[in-house]
């Protein structure tokens, strides 16, 4: 039995048989919060074809950010140019595939007015949501969220050494 920093408890044969990625999402709270960043671009990545240009490069900034290429103030004026990008054309997020590029590329601080439960949501979770929603086969693209969060963590009861 394993409890992250902020309190979710599961064990290993849980991890193994989720088929959840908001709860192995918030098991990993605390743990690897570039990967939890680079899972979310990865969602986004899942719905590319439903992204114009400007949200891909927004994703690109985002996974740079994650990686130290970019600082947080290039992420910080990328998220802020969503939403006067969105305001341009619409007044709002149109779509869950831009909605999860908007929530990818966002800090926890900056969304805490629209989170329901702090407790139980972030921007990563969000992003995988919205990302999921923006699919036909949301049991598939579930599925795939699950498959790829094993392949960035792996196991955390059995961590890898070198």
């Amino acid at each position: 039995m394993d409890t992250n920093p902020k309190g979710s408890t599961v064990d290993e044969k849980q991890w193994l048989a989720s088929k959840s990625p908001r709860d192995m999402l918030l098991f990993l709270r605390g743990r690897g919060d570039r990967k939890r960043r680079l899972f979310a671009c990865a969602c986004t990545r899942r719905c590319w074809k439903l992204l114009d240009d400007y949200h891909r490069t927004v994703i690109g900034i985002a996974e740079s950010f994650a990686d130290g290429h970019e600082d947080d103030l290039t992420r910080s004026a990328a998220a802020e140019s969503i939403d006067s990008y969105e305001g341009d054309v619409t007044g709002a997020l149109e779509t869950p595939a831009q909605l999860a590029v908007y929530y990818a590329v966002q800090t926890d601080e900056e969304i805490e007015d629209v989170l329901d439960d702090p407790e139980t949501e972030d921007c990563v979770i969000l992003a995988a949501r919205s990302a999921v929603e923006a699919m036909k086969n949301k049991k598939r693209e579930t599925a795939h969220q699950v498959a790829l969060l094993r392949d960035i963590f792996g196991n955390p009861f059995r961590p890898v050494r070198f």
